[in-house]
């Protein structure tokens, strides 16, 4: 019996919608500094967008290779 309410438990807890996942969060925050920093280096729309796009694209590249590199680590 107790066993069964643990595995509901867990089941309830993995299907949070509040939690959020790693790379959900490192997606969000390359985005939003992307932007940031896009709006205030960049005068025109068009180069705004165009830098935007490639520092998202950069944070993310560099994030996953890093995660990439430090993997054997970790086991």
């Amino acid at each position: 019996m107790i066993a069964s309410c643990a595995a509901c438990a867990m089941s309830i807890e993995a299907h949070d919608p509040a939690r959020i996942s790693h790379f959900f969060a490192m997606s969000l925050f390359a985005l939003l500094v992307s932007i940031a920093l896009a709006g205030l280096t960049k005068r025109t729309a068009e180069e705004r967008t165009k830098y935007a796009v490639s520092c998202f694209l950069k944070f993310l590249a560099v994030a996953i290779a890093i995660g990439w590199l430090m993997y054997p680590f970790s086991h």
